[in-house]
């Protein structure tokens, strides 16, 4: 799959509510921009969807997800491409841009594909529990799976949201699951 970011128009920064920044990113006609990993190979999912903190209340909360090495590449050259063009447009995106270095751009950007050595990239993303929509592996809507997708292979259609900026420097682009198809796989047992 390809995806161009040079397509896309990114809105000016707009106050969060928690103090932070967000830009609208959407594709040259004004269409949200969508990724659809429903045609390779599935990613895995090994803690299912959860929040930061714990509460299972939340319906909008995170599904980070392994990624094979296209998966990775893809979202590798999209982190790269948000680099510069964060540091292009640091006096816009950031307060007190003049003041900050390349390095310290690129230091504070939560990259799409996190690596960690001895891992498979992983993917973060958003996913509101109650919105999203579900397929099985035999293309029929279903619902979102009690495990919440934990050890699943998932297939995610993915929307590109928002950059955010937030007090502390940090920053990065915001994927949302919109819909998704899923296996369940069993979890074996050890002994």
């Amino acid at each position: 799959m390809q995806i161009d970011p040079n397509d896309w128009t990114i809105s000016q920064p707009q106050p969060g509510s928690k103090g932070g920044k967000s830009c609208f990113v959407s594709s040259l006609n004004n269409k949200p921009i969508e990724i659809n990993m429903g045609l390779g190979n599935p990613f895995g999912c090994p803690w299912g969807a959860s929040s930061f903190d714990g509460d299972e209340t939340q319906a909008r909360v995170n599904l980070d997800m392994t990624l094979d090495d296209d998966g990775a590449d893809l979202f590798r050259q999209i982190d790269e491409w948000l680099i510069a063009y964060a540091i292009k447009n640091k006096d816009t995106l950031f307060s007190g841009g003049k003041g900050r270095t390349d390095a310290q751009i690129t230091d504070s950007y939560r990259r799409l594909a996190r690596e960690k050595e001895g891992f498979r990239p992983m993917l973060r993303t958003k996913i509101n529990l109650e919105k999203v929509r579900c397929w099985d592996e035999a293309h029929q809507q279903t619902k979102v799976p009690d495990s919440k997708f934990k050890y699943a292979d998932i297939w995610p259609k993915l929307i590109v949201r928002t950059i955010w900026i937030i007090g502390s420097g940090s920053w990065g682009l915001t994927l949302e699951v919109t819909d998704v198809k899923y296996k369940e796989n069993q979890m074996l047992c050890p002994f």
